[in-house]
């Protein structure tokens, strides 16, 4: 990677923590560990009966599947 474009990391970076703190504002630590519990679960509901795995569209259609039967 070339000193000139070494700007664009720290720009993306920025971005990132900046994209980070923006969807976890004003949450507690055990919150955001209570949402991350839940959607951990959520996965793993929609991939038990498809161990195989599939297409995106399939899994976008799974995950709706495992959120309507929970």
């Amino acid at each position: 990677m070339s000193s000139e474009t070494g700007w664009l990391v720290y720009i993306m970076f920025a971005a990132l923590l900046g994209l980070m703190w923006y969807r976890v504002r004003g949450s507690s630590l055990q919150q955001l560990i209570d949402g991350q519990e839940h959607e951990h679960h959520h996965v793993h509901r929609a991939l038990k009966n498809h161990p195989l795995g599939g297409a995106w569209r399939d899994y976008l259609a799974w995950m709706d599947e495992a959120s309507e039967s929970h």
